[in-house]
Order: C-alpha cells, then structure tokens, then sequence
C-alpha cells in the first residue's frame, strides 16, 4: 500500500489538460497485481473513476432499511397459529392412538410396551376402563327410559283430561315408578322399598361428569311425587289400579 500510495502521490501534481494521456508501462504492486500510470509531465485527462469521487460515493452508499426487517410481533404472530395448530394435530394423533389400544383390548389382545413385551398394566387398566363405561352406559340408559315414560305418562295424562283419548287410563304398571327392572312378572306393591327407591334416584350420580348434586335429585324427585301434583294423574288411574297406585 505505501508503494501505491507514492505512486500516486508523484503523479497526481502533474495532472494537467491535453493530449491523451501517455502511459508507462505496467507497474506491478505487490497484493493489487499491474496497474498503468501516465508518465510523469504528460496530462492525465478524464479518469474513469476520479479517487475523490470514487471515495465519496463509497461514502452515500444506502444503508439497508430497517423497516423492512421482519419485527419480533411479526414473528409472534406467524408462530402462535403453527404451534396452535401443531398441538392440535398431536392431539388427534393421540385420540387415534387410545382408540386403536381400547379397540385392540376390547378385541381381546394385549397391548405391548416399546420393547416388545406384553404390557399388562396399561391393559388391565384399558378393560378396567372399558368396564366401568359400560356400567355408566347401563346406568344412564336406565335413567333416561325413566325420564322418557314420565314424559310419555304426561302426556297421556293431558290427553285423557281434555277428552282426546278416551284409552288414556293408566294401570299401575304404566306408572314409571322410580326403580329398577324387577322382571317381566311386573311389578307389584311390595317391591316398592325405600332402599330401592334411593338407590335407583342416586345411581345415576355416580356417573362420570354428572352435573347433578344429591340435593338436586331429591329436590326434584320430591316435587315430581308429591301428592298434590299427582292429582290429574291418579285421575286418569283404571279404578281397579287406584288404590295400588295411592299405596305406591
């Protein structure tokens, strides 16, 4: 660089309008390689890059805008739904994973662990699982052909009171008393006990994610068998059934 910079040094005072410029023959400068230079005296006009101008435009070169750099709430707001949405898909995926486990031990299979071998605790615990849904299925189906002839009695209570149908009179087995199935004997007054009748009205409670309190059972049961809303009712009751029905 100091060989360079004398060189241009000793020619740049000898600048001067003219003729053409003479050049000398190449000059070698170590790390740069053969550059030309005018001889010294002769005029150098025009140059294609001036070194004062080259130097200033090296200085007004732009400068990257940072307006167009992607902001970190950019960001943010580009990754939430990705990562929404790829917890989402790992959800599923395992939904199908347990529904392919429950469904291979319904079956009857084993399930394995990840070496292979019979995995007897997450299958005893899978049948455990399946075992108690069914029970709750059982238990709910029950209740709610409970709730459905009660909704069934009603109405063919309202339809023999406004003379719509005159075959509307109910029999005792046609009352939904609040008990389980005893058979298809039918039932009979001395199977009404308040043991059964608790344990039918509080079964339902112990079902998974009920929303029901024990307080709101009784609540409702109560004012559903109150004698004094069960006058229309025993109104549409066959004479024969009349005093069994008051009994129960």
């Amino acid at each position: 660089m100091t060989l360079f910079a004398s060189t241009i040094s000793r020619n740049s005072h000898t600048l001067t309008s003219g003729a053409p410029p003479v050049l000398t023959p190449p000059t070698r400068i170590p790390g740069l390689g053969y550059i030309l230079f005018s001889k010294p005296g002769v005029p150098y006009e025009n140059p294609s890059i001036p070194l004062e101008e080259s130097s200033h435009k090296a200085e007004a070169l732009p400068q990257p805008e940072h307006a167009h750099e992607p902001t970190e709430e950019a960001h943010a707001g580009s990754e939430e739904p990705l990562d929404a949405n790829a917890q989402r898909r790992r959800e599923l995926e395992a939904e199908e994973a347990r529904k392919g486990e429950e469904d291979w031990v319904r079956s009857g299979g084993v399930l394995r662990d990840a070496e292979g071998r019979r995995d007897w605790a997450r299958t005893d615990a899978i049948r455990e699982e399946l075992r108690l849904r069914e029970i709750e299925a059982q238990i709910m189906e029950r209740w709610n052909r409970y709730e459905q002839r009660w909704a069934d009695v009603l109405s063919r209570v309202k339809a023999g009171m406004d003379g719509s149908d005159s075959d509307a009179l109910l029999g005792f087995n046609d009352i939904p008393w609040p008990l389980k199935p005893v058979g298809d004997q039918g039932l009979q007054v001395e199977d009404i006990t308040i043991q059964r009748v608790e344990d039918f009205l509080l079964e339902s409670l112990t079902v998974r994610g009920t929303k029901y309190t024990k307080k709101d059972r009784v609540r409702s049961s109560f004012l559903r068998w109150h004698p004094d809303k069960l006058g229309n009712l025993l109104q549409q009751v066959r004479p024969e059934d009349v005093e069994a029905v008051s009994r129960g």
